[in-house]
């Protein structure tokens, strides 16, 4: 979390500090949250979905995620999904800042990530030559 943190207020500086600073007051704000739990079967559907995305021609449907998540054993309870599209070089540690900063109107990707209500996630990325790769992460409580 330590590194994390240095990366987050090297990105203050940026154009967009003042999305990097309410990302750190926000995470601040938690505390101390228990780790996710990984799920093989949240990897799944994350890989599912990753490659329903690189197979996508232009912006890709909202899909409801019961269906997709009660065929994977997931019936009832908090779940969520986030999405990510990563150049092909960028590191897992890009991939985290960029879900963290998230330049989303409300700051949903973060909001996911942070939400207390979930215990278990699963996460999978797949190349999409055209604009490079896809990360689906999957979260149920």
């Amino acid at each position: 979390m330590e590194r994390l943190e240095q990366r987050l207020k090297a990105e203050e500086a940026s154009a967009d500090s003042q999305c990097v600073a309410e990302a750190l007051d926000e995470v601040r704000a938690l505390g101390p949250l228990p780790p996710l739990k990984y799920s093989a079967e949240l990897t799944a559907l994350a890989g599912e979905r990753a490659e329903e995305l690189c197979k996508a021609s232009g912006s890709p449907q909202s899909e409801k995620l019961e269906p997709r998540f009660r065929a994977h054993g997931f019936a009832a309870g908090a779940m969520g999904e986030s999405m990510l599209y990563v150049g092909d070089d960028e590191s897992e540690e890009d991939i985290i800042v960029g879900m963290i900063v998230d330049g989303t109107p409300g700051r949903v990707r973060r909001r996911r990530i942070f939400n207390p209500q979930f215990s278990v996630a699963g996460v999978a990325s797949r190349s999409r030559t055209r604009i490079g790769t896809v990360v689906v992460l999957s979260y149920f409580q």
